[in-house]
């Protein structure tokens, strides 16, 4: 008897740790991960459906449940695309600038920032939120969206939508504004004009090029650069995003380590090799050994594609990888270079000759990123799902 009583309690114990729990009084069923709380980012999964009693007066609402099971990684400070449209919110129900517009996480209380990139009532809001955890291998995750409150403030907090890594963000749509808190503020330079674009508006490239005053790359020992590109042509060596030293344009010098540059691509140079798209990182053209390069066949001028290239552990033993889509195209390896040589600040759309540049880009582009992190397969995979809206998030009906 005494054994029976041991092992129940024992149970008890286990069952009271590590179980599904039902909490009446907050109203929500949930998994709680040995160690964890109900509380945000402490690895809660589910999706309290209790009101936030800050957002008692606003009359309607909806959860955005998030689907992620299939990648088994948490992600931290993910910037989320949240599109809106009439399907996904009653615009009658919103002020005419979506200023009562506010997003809750999980736990049922704690208010995300958010940026309202476009609203537009009779067609698609663009919107971030800045997720401050989204567990990994689940689709029980959720955010709530409160609106219909016509006397609230403007909510949005948009430069705390990204986090430190962030060092610029450009939405391109009629603007190269930066939306972080660097405030790195791009300059048209040549023929860049307003055009629709993937998200939203974005940038179209004829001879010219947009001036950041990022210089992160130059010494972060991780880097991430990303865009949405649609091409005129790939028949021809094209420089998407490009630093290094002024009056380079593309894939250095041999055997001049101060010919060193970094870029997104397409093309490379040795044969040249055209209908590609390449991220290189070094100094001499791919085929030789100093050369970080990854790349791959690419042939659409028709529809807009994602593009990330990501360099890690530049100062120590560097390794590229490029990314089509959310997907791994190829990676690379090469002998350590340095940066030391570099002047001039990264470029959107040319190299170190600027507008006059051969190489220039021709096509469009949008949501324009630099990192000084290196991020993983997964965080890529699952922003390209989030910024193409194919499934990251679904919506319940309106409360």
């Amino acid at each position: 008897m005494g054994n029976t009583f041991t092992l129940l309690l024992l149970l008890l114990l286990l069952i009271s740790q590590n179980c599904a729990r039902y909490d009446a009084g907050a109203g929500y069923m949930a998994l709680l991960l040995a160690g964890g709380s109900s509380g945000s980012d402490s690895g809660f999964i589910g999706c309290v459906t209790a009101r936030a009693s800050q957002f008692s007066s606003w009359g309607r609402r909806r959860s955005l449940t998030i689907q992620n099971a299939t990648r088994a990684e948490t992600f931290t400070n993910f910037p989320t695309l949240v599109v809106l449209d009439s399907t996904r919110v009653d615009y009658a129900q919103t002020q005419n600038s979506g200023q009562d517009l506010r997003f809750v996480d999980n736990d049922g209380s704690t208010t995300l920032s958010h940026q309202i990139e476009t609203w537009n009532e009779t067609g698609s809001s663009y919107v971030w939120v800045n997720i401050p955890q989204v567990e990994a291998s689940t689709n029980a995750d959720c955010i709530w969206m409160y609106y219909g409150n016509a006397t609230a403030a403007d909510g949005q907090n948009a430069t705390s939508v990204w986090s430190s890594e962030f060092s610029g963000v450009y939405h391109f749509n009629s603007a190269v504004t930066d939306s972080t808190s660097n405030a790195a503020n791009g300059t048209i330079n040549g023929t860049v004009s307003n055009v629709a674009g993937k998200l939203s508006g974005g940038q179209s490239f004829a001879a010219g090029f947009v001036q950041t005053p990022i210089n992160s790359p130059r010494t972060a020992a991780n880097i991430t650069l990303s865009l949405w590109f649609r091409t005129n042509t790939t028949v021809s060596l094209r420089h998407l995003m490009w630093e290094g030293r002024s009056g380079q344009n593309g894939w250095g010098n041999p055997g001049d380590p101060t010919s060193h540059e970094m870029h997104l691509s397409q093309g490379y140079f040795s044969g040249p090799v055209l209908n590609a798209l390449n991220f290189f990182y070094g100094y001499e053209d791919p085929g030789q050994a100093s050369a970080l390069t990854a790349a791959g066949s690419f042939t659409d001028t028709a529809s807009w594609h994602y593009l990330t290239g990501v360099v890690r552990n530049a100062a120590t033993a560097p390794a590229v990888e490029l990314y089509l889509d959310g997907a791994l195209v190829a990676n690379g390896n090469g002998t350590l270079t340095g940066r030391t040589s570099w002047d001039t600040n990264l470029r959107i759309g040319t190299d170190g000759n600027g507008a006059g540049s051969a190489r220039a880009y021709n096509g469009s582009a949008d949501e324009v990123r630099v990192e000084t992190a290196a991020r993983s397969a997964s965080w890529i995979g699952a922003q390209y799902a989030s910024q193409n809206d194919a499934g990251f998030l679904s919506f319940s009906s309106e409360q």
